[in-house]
């Protein structure tokens, strides 16, 4: 199985980051949209939180792949506390 990853990089521009971090749990369906996002932990602002969870669910990804070209449904955790989240 192949797992998601952006299509883009994920740039998030805002100093407060700097000072903290957060975990997400993002869900990408089988098109490679974001239908949710969960923050599963964090140390920062509510104001950053949704900076993170706003750049993350406008993102297009390649979804995850299973039995060679089955496009499937996905869960992607990811550490937010930078500042630009690479595509591969």
């Amino acid at each position: 199985m192949s797992h998601p990853y952006p299509r883009d990089d994920i740039a998030i521009d805002d100093n407060c980051f700097k000072e903290g971090s957060a975990i997400l749990k993002v869900w990408i369906n089988a098109e490679g949209k974001v239908d949710r996002i969960d923050v599963v932990s964090s140390t920062l602002t509510a104001h950053c939180e949704a900076l993170g969870t706003q750049a993350f669910s406008q993102a297009h990804f390649v979804p995850g792949v299973k039995e060679g070209n089955l496009a499937v449904n996905s869960l992607w955790f990811v550490e937010i506390g930078g500042t630009t989240y690479p595509s591969q």
